[in-house]
């Protein structure tokens, strides 16, 4: 009787789980729950979605999801039985499944949470980001914010990635920038963790009421107070404003039982007025020629304003001076030399020669280059006399060129030469593709070779695709750049310029750019090797990187924001979008775009600005800018600003 019990009941457990196995919901049709993988790629799961789930999960495995997450609200409508279904359906296309707790108080989501044995993670906002922690309070998921600050956060913490709408160009935008997976290593970024003391020097002379005390703490440590004031700290930095009174100041730096004294004299600036000394130029006679001398010569409509700049010149070339005028610069007598119909050029960047006649002038097309370049030669009838000129782009995107010299017979086709008060003007055809930019410079033999470039196409690969960036790192080597709170203790301006520059090679090479830096290392670069650098490899763009100041003898707490300088209109453009792009998502305050005369920016081979991106003598930006995960934010938002104004498809 037993065994026949036993075979009867073993039967009808076997019957049973054959009709659950028919309705498809039994023990032997669910799948096993799939564990939560590491720094997962997850769907947002809406409730309309979540009662009908099977499309909504076949398209997310397709897309390269590997977990959904259910809102708290949604898997409340959904009930025990709905989650279950859910949690099978999705397991078994491969996907693991969470539940997401927006208050930190959602019992319905950690009831079903318990009972399903799915993770449950808990919104914790970050600015306009939120990250979704788990029981730990360790960021598990990342979601919200612009794609450049939610890619930079991923990397960095190397946690997950939710996204509502995968088929959104941001969503697109935060994909290609999480392309290359873990975030690499940024150099030099180290900040020491011990109280130091950066600025004011001790037994420092001081000239103005105000100084900015700054240094590195101790994290997590107790407040930085100065003379029990407590200070402004982020991080391991900290600064702080002091009014200072005439004669010898002493201030006393505290954190914890640690103190540092600090002792420094306030005086009043006394100005004693000096007649300027001659600083051995000479007048030159009318008709005398120059021959410029300094790598970019600036030819000025008024040689008192160092800011009227007509045109930038090379080394090289040579003008008759029809006037010359007296002046005081840097606190000393010189002299500046007219060429008529053109402008000004200071003795200090010139050398005078004799008289001589101006020469012939021939024009000769090279060969143009497998990209479309065009290269143009104008031979001088005289080797050691150089025309000096001055080149604008026409409304018909032709290049006029004006110099002083008369033309020859031998006139290349294509190009035109008219002859009006003196000067030549020679007009050459864009390349095929447009004229994008243009240099020129001597050739050695008294001629001028002329490199036209031609507007780069797009291509397949990004709406960056076939546009070639030069980056220029500021400072670099012996060069530090601008000081910083943290002084010696934390990096110096170079490295911080270094540090963006690498991850903004990264962002704008997802993008598509073929990206070039004139330095990836602590090396020093002159600017006119970067400028040598920049003729060379003929970029597209020319992007260089820096980080500002505002000076401690004052109070400099509170300056701060974005700004970027360019010469050329045609770079305004890229100089208006980078520090309104910087400045939204960083929150800095935006300062604009500003025209100045910034060496590396005066250029008319392609647009050049030069960046702006926070000041180091503000401890909360030095600290942002410090930071691994705001520099990639920094870089995504640098390449977003670059494609907005260059971005095109093939």
């Amino acid at each position: 009787m037993k065994h026949t019990c036993s075979f009867a009941v073993c039967l009808a457990s076997l019957a049973g789980l054959a009709v659950l196995a028919a309705l498809g919901f039994g023990l032997l049709a669910t799948p096993r729950p799939l564990p939560l993988p590491d720094a997962p790629r997850a769907l947002l799961l809406r409730a309309a979605a979540a009662q009908a789930p099977q499309d909504t999960i076949a398209a997310a495995r397709a897309q390269g999801f590997d977990t959904l997450a259910l809102p708290g609200e949604a898997a409340g409508a959904l009930g025990r039985d709905g989650v279950k279904a859910l949690q099978a359906a999705a397991a078994r296309q491969g996907l693991a499944l969470c539940l997401l707790d927006e208050t930190g108080a959602d019992e319905t989501a950690a009831r079903l949470a318990r009972q399903r044995g799915v993770p449950l993670l808990t919104a914790k906002t970050r600015g306009e980001q939120t990250a979704w922690c788990d029981r730990a309070g360790l960021p598990v998921l990342f979601s919200g914010g612009g794609a450049a600050q939610l890619a930079a956060a991923v990397q960095v913490e190397q946690a997950g990635l939710l996204l509502a709408d995968p088929d959104s160009a941001e969503a697109a935008l935060v994909l290609a920038f999480l392309s290359d997976g873990a975030a690499p290593a940024l150099p030099g970024l180290e900040t020491e963790n011990q109280l130091t003391l950066a600025y004011p020097q001790e037994a420092g002379v001081l000239y103005e009421s105000t100084v900015t005390l700054c240094g590195t703490a101790r994290a997590g440590a107790e407040p930085v107070t100065v003379n029990g004031r407590a200070a402004l700290q982020v991080g391991r930095v900290w600064a702080i404003a002091m009014e200072l009174a005439e004669g010898e100041n002493v201030f006393t730096v505290r954190q914890g039982d640690e103190a540092l004294t600090l002792h420094c004299t306030q005086r009043t600036p006394q100005f004693t007025p000096v007649e300027p000394e001659p600083d051995g130029s000479a007048p030159a006679e009318r008709g005398q020629w120059l021959r410029t001398t300094a790598a970019l010569t600036s030819l000025l409509e008024d040689p008192a304003d160092p800011s009227s700049i007509a045109a930038g010149l090379p080394a090289g070339v040579c003008a008759p001076v029809g006037e010359s005028r007296r002046l005081t610069k840097n606190g000393k007598y010189t002299w500046a030399y007219r060429v008529d119909g053109a402008g000004w050029v200071l003795s200090t960047d010139c050398e005078l020669l004799g008289w001589r006649a101006e020469p012939s002038i021939s024009v000769a097309q090279e060969e143009s280059a497998t990209n479309g370049d065009g290269f143009w030669r104008l031979r001088s009838s005289d080797p050691d006399t150089t025309p000096l000129f001055f080149a604008h782009e026409t409304p018909e995107n032709a290049l006029e060129i004006v110099l002083i010299g008369k033309p020859s017979e031998t006139v290349a086709d294509g190009a035109t030469v008219t002859v009006s008060d003196g000067f030549v003007s020679v007009t050459l055809p864009a390349p095929a593709a447009g004229l994008w930019g243009w240099d020129i410079q001597p050739d050695g033999s008294g001629g001028l070779t002329v490199h036209l470039k031609a507007a780069p196409q797009p291509e397949a690969g990004g709406p960056l695709a076939g546009l070639h960036i030069l980056l220029d790192p500021g400072h670099g080597g012996t060069d530090e750049g601008a000081a910083g709170c943290a002084g010696q203790s934390g990096p110096q301006e170079k490295d911080l310029n270094l540090a963006l520059a690498l991850a903004a090679r990264t962002r704008l090479t997802q993008l598509g750019a073929q990206v070039t830096l004139t330095r990836d290392g602590d090396s020093t670069l002159t600017l006119n090797r970067r400028r040598e650098m920049l003729a060379a490899q003929a970029p597209d763009l020319f992007l260089s990187l820096h980080h500002n100041s505002a000076g401690f003898d004052r109070d400099s707490t509170g300056v701060g924001g974005v700004e970027c300088y360019y010469f050329t209109e045609r770079s305004a453009p890229l100089a208006r979008a980078l520090p309104q792009r910087l400045g939204s998502g960083t929150g800095r305050t935006l300062r604009g775009a500003r025209q100045d005369y910034y060496y590396v920016t005066r250029t008319d081979l392609c647009p050049a600005v030069l960046l702006e991106t926070g000041f180091l003598t503000s401890a909360a930006e030095y600290a942002a800018c410090a930071d691994p995960e705001t520099i990639w934010a920094e870089a995504g938002l640098i390449a977003q600003a670059v494609a907005e104004v260059y971005g095109r498809t093939a």
